[in-house]
C-alpha cells in the first residue's frame, strides 16, 4: 500500500468514526482530533512476528499512550510500504474542543492488499469500532450515551444499580 493511500484511508476512517459516534452519542464531539496508538498485544514473545516486526515493536513500545497527529500516525504505521494487518479506530476521549481517537493495531505488517483486513469497508486496514456501554440496550435504537462512558466507572455502576432497582420495584408490584 502506498503512503498517500494509507493517509487517505486514515482520514476516511476518522470521518466515518466521528460521524458514527455523533449518531450514537449525545455529547458534542470536535472535528479536531489526535491519536493514541495501542498494540493488540504487549507480549514480547509473540511467535507470529518476524524479526523486523519484533524490532519495530520494541522501538515503538516507548511511545504507547502518546498523543500523535495524523501525519505522525502515518509515519509510525506505514513502514517500507507495509501497514498493520488491521487497525480498529474508536473515540476514547471526546470534548467539544478535541477528540482523541484510539488506534488498536495489529503488530503484524502486510504489504499485499489481499492480506489486509477490512477492505470491504472501503478504507483498509481501518475498522470503525464504537464501544457501547453495558447499560445500553442493543434492541433500542433510540438510546444514546456519552462517548466518554468508559472514563466514568462509578457512573456505570450507579446506572446499573438504578436499572436493577427499577426492575426490582416493578417486580414487587406484580407479586
Amino acid at each position: 500500500m502506498q503512503k498517500e493511500q494509507f493517509a487517505i484511508n486514515l482520514q476516511a476512517a476518522v470521518q466515518s468514526t466521528l460521524s458514527l459516534t455523533r449518531q450514537l452519542c449525545w455529547n458534542r464531539i470536535s472535528d479536531t482530533v489526535d491519536f493514541v496508538i495501542r498494540p493488540d498485544n504487549l507480549n514480547d514473545e509473540a511467535p507470529y512476528l518476524s524479526l523486523f516486526e519484533w524490532e519495530r515493536f520494541q522501538a515503538r513500545k516507548q511511545e504507547i499512550g502518546q498523543h500523535l497527529t495524523a501525519a505522525e500516525v502515518v509515519e509510525r504505521l506505514w513502514v517500507a510500504q507495509k501497514v498493520p494487518a488491521y487497525v480498529n479506530i474508536s473515540v476514547c476521549d471526546a470534548t467539544f474542543k478535541k477528540a482523541t481517537l484510539e488506534l488498536f493495531i495489529d503488530r503484524r505488517l502486510r504489504q499485499d492488499i489481499s492480506d489486509i483486513y477490512h477492505e470491504r469497508e472501503g478504507y483498509p486496514p481501518f475498522h470503525v469500532a464504537i464501544p457501547i456501554p453495558p447499560y445500553v440496550s442493543l434492541m433500542s435504537h433510540k438510546t444514546r450515551f456519552h462517548s466518554n462512558w468508559q472514563r466514568w466507572p462509578w457512573r456505570i455502576g450507579l446506572v446499573l444499580w438504578q436499572m436493577w432497582w427499577k426492575w426490582f420495584c416493578q417486580k414487587e408490584r406484580f407479586v
